[in-house]
């Protein structure tokens, strides 16, 4: 089963790595990943679709390259999503549902977003919730804590 591409779809595969993967027994999942330069052009454009929390937290950012990540990040998000609900980037209003994952109360949409430095990746599923992480390779993670949150005892 393969969704029909849609202009969200065709910006993730011009700009980013873009995919879907199905199977019986996982559902179908979307995804994709992008380097934030290659959204440069956009970057007003998607900060207007971002709610006030999201543009006051992109405010704190101290080094530029992390705010460009999280308004592109969080912007096209809201992007795809108003395409897939048939809504308004700016109108849809994205909470933290449980362990932080985030959701859209009564969506029938799952989505997950990652971050880091310069690139972001984005997951989507009309069947079931997922997930989606991105690392920098040379980046020294502490496992500790995302083990404890993860992991039950």
């Amino acid at each position: 089963m393969l969704l029909k591409p849609n202009r969200s779809q065709i910006e993730c595969r011009l700009t980013g790595q873009y995919g879907v993967t199905s199977s019986d027994r996982q559902g179908l999942v979307e995804y994709c990943v992008h380097r934030t330069g290659d959204l440069k052009s956009r970057l007003d454009e998607l900060h207007q679709h971002l709610s006030d929390e999201e543009k006051e937290r992109a405010a704190k950012f101290r080094l530029e390259i992390y705010q460009n990540t999280y308004i592109a990040s969080h912007g096209l998000l809201r992007e795809i999503l108003a395409e897939k609900l048939g809504t308004a980037p700016g109108e849809i209003e994205i909470q933290e549902g449980k362990y932080k994952k985030p959701n859209i109360s009564g969506n029938q949409w799952y989505f997950n977003i990652s971050h880091t430095r310069d690139h972001f990746a984005l997951a989507f599923s009309p069947e079931q919730p997922v997930g989606i992480d991105i690392e920098q390779p040379d980046r020294k993670v502490d496992p500790g804590p995302v083990m404890k949150t993860v992991f039950s005892d």
